[in-house]
């Protein structure tokens, strides 16, 4: 049972959208995603299928719609060339209440 006293059936498994950028640490963003999976969670990649929508809204849409965030950066955090900016800058932005993790322990 969540915090609003819903409980779920196994078709609504909780969400957790996991972003990075798309070249950087492949290898943890595919352990991030088999840690989701074993623990019966639905992991949400922005790179997961195509899609007649662009960019933008797609990765709001999936960030609002999962119930957890787990940000994965190294050295760029989703900035490309150019002035524009990549969908990951607003990440914290778009959610509802995404938090970064408090590492500094008890």
């Amino acid at each position: 049972m969540d915090k609003s006293g819903v409980i779920r059936t196994p078709d609504q498994r909780v969400r957790v959208f996991i972003s990075s950028t798309l070249t950087e640490l492949a290898a943890e963003r595919r352990a991030a995603r088999d840690a989701v999976t074993q623990l019966r969670l639905v992991p949400v990649m922005f790179e997961l299928g195509a899609r007649p929508y662009p960019p933008r809204p797609v990765y709001q849409a999936y960030l609002a719609q999962s119930q957890i965030f787990v940000g994965i950066y190294w050295q760029s955090s989703g900035r490309g060339p150019g002035p524009a900016t990549a969908p990951a800058s607003p990440r914290f932005a778009a959610g509802p209440a995404v938090q970064p993790a408090d590492r500094r322990g008890p």
